[in-house]
């Protein structure tokens, strides 16, 4: 099995304000393979964005400051024509709704099943 270079890995892009969730996904999307960016802060995960899109995008929706739909929606107009996966994540019991409404990708509940995790994300780099 021929392993990864650098220069092909996925990057991921993680916002959410829960730091240990950070570090658990953070851990866990590099065991699988990916490169990992984690952000708390939505403001500065949209300069981040702009100056260097990441290959998918798990986003929390509730947030201090400014919360996940808000980033979601500045998201898209930095380039409509952008196919950037969002992956929302949230402990809320209306999450699949919120997903529906903003018509996103996927979303995963808190706590999140890894497995799940896996399974969602690669089905958007197959």
């Amino acid at each position: 099995m021929q392993k990864s270079t650098k220069k092909n890995k996925k990057n991921i892009l993680v916002i959410d304000d829960d730091e240990m969730i950070l570090g658990v996904l953070g851990i866990v999307l590099q065991e699988f393979g990916y490169e990992v960016r984690l952000l708390d802060d939505a403001r500065i995960a949209l300069d981040l964005i702009k100056r260097s899109p990441p290959d998918l995008i798990l986003l929390d929706i509730i947030m201090p400051k400014k919360d996940g739909t808000e980033l979601l929606n500045e998201i898209r107009k930095i380039n409509p024509h952008s196919k950037i996966p969002i992956i929302l994540i949230s402990g809320s019991y209306k999450i699949k709704e919120i997903a529906k409404e903003y018509n996103t990708n996927a979303y995963l509940e808190k706590p999140i099943d890894i497995d799940k995790l896996r399974s969602v994300i690669e089905n958007h780099f197959a």
